[in-house]
């Protein structure tokens, strides 16, 4: 049962990490005027290191975004094995070159074997997303939780996690229609839970990578 439920913190680790879910947004804290459309192709370097070994890969992603509203957008990410749908919410009022702060939560699930656990994972994060304006471009900085929950489909026994993150990323936008974003975040397990109990520590998650965004980006 411990290497179970060890297996399956790595699991979640990997969930809520890019290997499958994100931690990068990849995007501005600003919002697209309303009826702007945004396609983004991401590539990132992403992993997690956990006590029963670590795990690190490439991935690539594409995201599309649509403004419903001056300081609404939706969207959907697909990638390797980790489709999400996205939101994001500007909870201020001001214009483009005042500072921008916007929730952007995401929520997604895939099947995945780690250690020889097959397990049903879903993952969601809630990012609150700070855009400092540098004429047309934006620092991004972020704080979110990240959580996960697995099930073994073999045995049924569950998992749970809850990690706090931080990114910073930087949106170089030479062109209104064009925007070139670096990220970089990390997440910690605050929380993990099975029926065996409830611990904290684990597996660290970082994703780091860049995305191009061609659209209305401001």
């Amino acid at each position: 049962m411990k290497y179970i439920t060890a297996a399956l913190y790595a699991l979640l680790a990997v969930g809520i990490c890019g290997c499958r879910g994100t931690l990068a947004t990849f995007q501005t804290a600003r919002t697209m005027p309303k009826g702007g459309f945004q396609i983004a192709a991401e590539g990132s370097a992403v992993g997690a290191i956990s006590e029963v070994g670590t795990k690190h890969e490439g991935s690539l992603s594409v995201a599309g975004r649509y403004a419903v509203t001056d300081r609404v957008e939706i969207g959907a990410r697909i990638g390797v094995s980790r489709p999400e749908l996205m939101a994001k919410i500007r909870l201020d009022k001001g214009g483009p070159s005042s500072v921008a702060f916007s929730v952007a939560p995401s929520l997604g699930a895939f099947i995945a074997t780690a250690t020889g656990v097959e397990a049903f994972t879903t993952y969601g994060q809630i990012p609150l997303l700070v855009g400092v304006p540098f004429g047309d471009h934006e620092l991004v900085l972020g704080g979110a939780v990240h959580l996960g929950h697995a099930v073994d489909l073999e045995r049924g026994v569950w998992g749970f996690v809850a990690s706090p993150g931080i990114s910073a990323g930087f949106s170089i936008e030479p062109l209104q229609w064009l925007a070139v974003l670096p990220e970089i975040a990390v997440a910690y397990p605050l929380l993990h839970a099975t029926p065996a109990g409830a611990d904290s520590g684990g597996a660290i998650a970082y994703q780091a990578g860049i995305a191009i965004l061609v659209g209305n980006s401001r």
